[in-house]
């Protein structure tokens, strides 16, 4: 019985993920993390949120209708070069190149996200937007100076632990979406599948996705909200953000995760049961 409750709660837990009733962003899939480890002149800011779709096409809800969308393709033939409009989810990163550490600070060159090799797979487009993110309150979430969603004003950093599955701060709650700046912010070029590695900090090569940026973004600059879409539910994984010749800095984002074997079948099971109550009422009425 116990057993049973503990797979209860925690099928309701990945059930619910509720988007806010105001813009769709997801409950406990917005925030930021702060990558410092394991080098401080990679580190960065990363702001994220994940907006669940629920009304067939996302593109055209308010919470987006103040910035362009535009598609990367990417190079490795996961996906193609439109958006997917019909998603049931768009994972959004903002990295902001602010030195965490004391200088010196090195410009980045790209930012990734890990996720198990089948849900690299189930990814259906991928881009960045003509804008950046508004915080809770309204204001620009850019770089100069630099607020994050939760409308704080960053002046100490404490670098994520990188793994555990925990950012800085998630769950930010409500904001108003994406908007246009007159701040200068840098897009990527191109997004790409790939294997990414972080040996010096005991990460092995693990499948995501890169959006590598043409031009550096230098300190105190911040990167246009890059996205990628996909029709599975949200967890976390870790992220890195690199330095041209940097081993690159970690921290924990939302990314697409496997349902749990064991919600699988507690699901089959909770079906079987329906199955088996229905053809007893059947079989009782007749």
């Amino acid at each position: 019985m116990k057993k049973l409750a503990l797979l209860l709660s925690t099928a309701a837990l990945f059930a619910a993920s509720p988007a806010s009733a105001l813009n769709n962003a997801m409950d406990g899939f917005t925030g930021y993390s702060v990558f410092s480890h394991p080098c401080p002149l990679c580190d960065a800011i990363v702001n994220f949120a994940v907006y669940q779709n629920t009304d067939g096409n996302w593109t055209d809800d308010s919470f987006f209708t103040n910035v362009s969308h535009n598609a990367l393709s990417d190079t490795n033939g996961v996906w193609g070069s439109t958006v997917d409009s019909s998603a049931e989810y768009v994972y959004m990163y903002q990295p902001v190149n602010k030195d965490n550490n004391n200088p010196p600070d090195n410009s980045l060159i790209d930012f990734s996200v890990t996720m198990h090799a089948n849900r690299l797979a189930n990814v259906t487009s991928a881009g960045y937007f003509g804008g950046v993110f508004r915080n809770e309150i309204g204001l620009l979430v850019d770089a100069n100076p630099h607020f994050d969603l939760d409308d704080i004003d960053l002046q100490v950093y404490v670098g994520d632990v990188p793994g555990d599955r925990t950012p800085n701060r998630a769950n930010e709650g409500v904001f108003p979406g994406l908007d246009t700046t007159t701040t200068p912010i840098v897009a990527p070029t191109i997004a790409f599948s790939n294997l990414v590695s972080n040996l010096g900090a005991g990460f092995p090569p693990t499948p995501g996705i890169t959006f590598l940026y043409g031009t550096l973004i230098p300190t105190d600059v911040s990167s246009t909200t890059v996205f990628y879409t996909s029709n599975q539910r949200p967890g976390y994984e870790w992220g890195e953000t690199s330095s041209p010749g940097g081993s690159g800095a970690l921290g924990d984002v939302p990314a697409p995760v496997p349902v749990p074997a064991g919600i699988i079948l507690l699901g089959s099971a909770i079906a079987g049961a329906g199955l088996l109550r229905r053809r007893k009422n059947s079989l009782t009425a007749a």
